[in-house]
């Protein structure tokens, strides 16, 4: 299974979200049914939707992870999602 990852969050120098995703993503990376596809959008604006929607069909993800607080407005057929919601309070 193709696990995409949007790393957007994790930043240079992570903290909070971050650090989860990163502990999380080593765990992951020495198991032999997954393989790990890290990404990032290169735009904070509208665009990162496409940004994101082109990584997934390019990388023909069959799950994306996100991070963030908000999903692709544009999603493949077939993708799966899990998504990790931070700091409600």
């Amino acid at each position: 299974m193709r696990l995409g990852i949007d790393t957007t969050w994790m930043g240079d120098n992570p903290a909070g979200v971050g650090t989860f995703a990163g502990e999380v993503i080593k765990e992951l990376e020495g198991r032999e049914d997954l393989e790990l596809v890290l990404f990032s959008a290169k735009d904070t604006s509208w665009r990162k939707h496409l940004d994101i929607y082109q990584e997934i069909k390019e990388n023909k993800i069959d799950v994306l992870w996100q991070l963030g607080d908000w999903l692709p407005l544009l999603m493949p057929s077939g993708v799966k999602t899990i998504q990790t919601v931070h700091d409600l309070m």
